[in-house]
């Protein structure tokens, strides 16, 4: 039977959160009949697959698809392909829902917008609130715009999991995440935004982001930090290209997303100079910094009217204080 929304959740050797994940999301008040959870088995080699299937045997809300390994952007690409739902929600497979989604359900109701975005709950280990995410406080709440307005208002890309996205939206706009990157989500929501026609803010939250010291943005590991910083190239670039797509089209709207772009690129190189006793040592910085000049992003070339931010420019620009 089509749902009107469908969850989906890429799992990939998630054993031992999967269960509470789910479960959190049909233990909520959202009514059964408005929904499905679609799993998207990303190669597990872990009990993961067993656990899940255990559950469905319980609950027809809960269905799985397994694929060979390939990373979570092509795991969600696959459950987009694999819905007929108006509305999808993307979960991560150690999070969980909070109970009261009466807001998903007054948006299903309500259906007009290509997204609508909610924010979330951080919370740490032991469950204790840290702090709210998406919550995007230069941007119109309760009111319908567009997705240009939200850009022009300051709109910050970050998780997906804080959205519902209409499903023949993605499909009309050919809208799928980046394969092999980490930050997939900041590049998949912004470029999103740039055609999004009608969507809402509402300060309503409806999901528990886990911080765990697993995950690629807080990893302890060299290798996966390396990785981490380094994709920030990857969002340089394909900021940098959607502004040259709305160069001629909308240069106002082609200035904002070039700004942002070159605030990321000044922010990612600032911070290496801030953490550089500790990520020296071990590789870190020149790591990314050859990244950043195979790209032809280092020595930046930003140009900024602050005085205050043209020093700061010329000094990061000194390798030697970086590497």
């Amino acid at each position: 039977m089509n749902k009107k929304l469908c969850i989906i959740i890429p799992m990939f050797n998630s054993e031992d959160f999967i269960e509470q994940t789910i479960n959190s999301i049909l233990d909520s008040n959202l009514k059964k009949d408005l929904y499905s959870i679609l799993i998207v088995n990303d190669g597990s080699t872990d009990n993961g697959p067993n656990i899940v299937k255990y559950i469905m045997k319980n609950n027809h809300l809960v269905n799985m698809i397994s694929r060979e390994n390939g990373g979570l952007s092509m795991a969600r690409n696959t459950g987009i392909e694999n819905t007929d739902a108006d509305y999808i929600w993307f979960f991560d497979s150690d999070d969980t829902a909070s109970y009261d989604l009466d807001a998903i359900e007054e948006a299903l109701d309500d259906s007009t917008a290509d997204v609508y975005a909610f924010q979330y709950n951080w919370l740490n280990t032991d469950n204790k609130f840290v702090g709210i995410g998406c919550h995007h406080p230069t941007v119109i709440h309760n009111k319908y715009i567009t997705g240009r307005d939200a850009i022009m208002q300051g709109y910050t890309p970050g998780s997906v999991c804080g959205m519902l996205l209409r499903k023949d939206f993605l499909k009309r706009n050919g809208l799928r995440f980046q394969h092999g990157i980490t930050h997939e989500d900041v590049v998949f929501t912004y470029t999103m935004l740039t055609k999004v026609s009608k969507i809402y803010f509402s300060y309503k939250i409806i999901y528990n982001y886990i911080l765990r010291d697993n995950t690629m943005s807080r990893a302890l590991d060299i290798p996966r930090k390396i990785k981490y910083l380094s994709d920030d190239a990857e969002v340089i670039k394909a900021f940098r290209g959607l502004s040259e797509e709305y160069k001629y089209k909308d240069r106002q709207l082609s200035e904002k997303i070039n700004n942002y772009a070159n605030g990321v690129l000044f922010g990612l190189v600032y911070t290496l100079f801030k953490n550089r006793k500790k990520w020296k040592k071990n590789g870190i910085n020149k790591a990314v910094l050859d990244r950043l000049k195979k790209e032809k992003l280092y020595p930046l070339k930003l140009s900024y009217h602050s005085l205050k931010k043209h020093i700061a420019c010329i000094l990061l620009n000194i390798e030697c204080l970086i590497s």
